[in-house]
């Protein structure tokens, strides 16, 4: 995994609802996400593409973290608590792995698996995951924490 300029903004806004609107550089193709500002792009595989995306808001911050495959959203992990700060500080980068701080000095980890997985619940406290329960997961979250 690596840092990557795939997603450009082309439209973003805070209120009334955080809404976001990204266009591919490889294909001009546009998504649109419930968050204010993207904050980091990493490349996971040539189609995959990790963003993490926040509400810029930082006394009640949602941190998302959103798989990306070409510009269909595969799988959505959101952070956060109301009334809770939180500011993105990547840690570290190796294989499929991001190791980041958020909302204290604790270490989150988020893996992503190449073939997704069907799994129940999983996620630390403070995460939730958008989709039903039967939705496939790529993406697998530990927080320091709870480990």
């Amino acid at each position: 995994m690596n840092q990557i300029d795939r997603f450009e903004c082309i439209q973003k806004q805070k209120e009334p609802k955080p809404r976001i609107e990204l266009m591919s550089r490889l294909g001009g193709q546009s998504l649109t996400l419930e968050a204010a500002s993207l904050i980091e792009q990493y490349a996971v595989s040539q189609s995959d593409t990790l963003l993490i995306l926040d509400e810029d808001c930082p006394y009640e911050e949602r941190l998302h973290l959103v798989l990306v495959r070409d510009a269909e959203v595969v799988d959505y992990i959101e952070i956060g608590a109301m009334y809770v700060p939180g500011v993105f500080r990547e840690l570290g980068l190796r294989n499929n792995t991001l190791q980041f701080s958020f909302e204290s000095d604790a270490v989150w980890t988020l893996s992503i698996e190449p073939e997704s997985r069907r799994v129940l619940g999983g996620l630390p406290r403070g995460a939730s995951r958008r989709g039903s329960i039967l939705t496939k997961r790529y993406m697998f979250l530990e927080h320091g924490d709870d480990v």
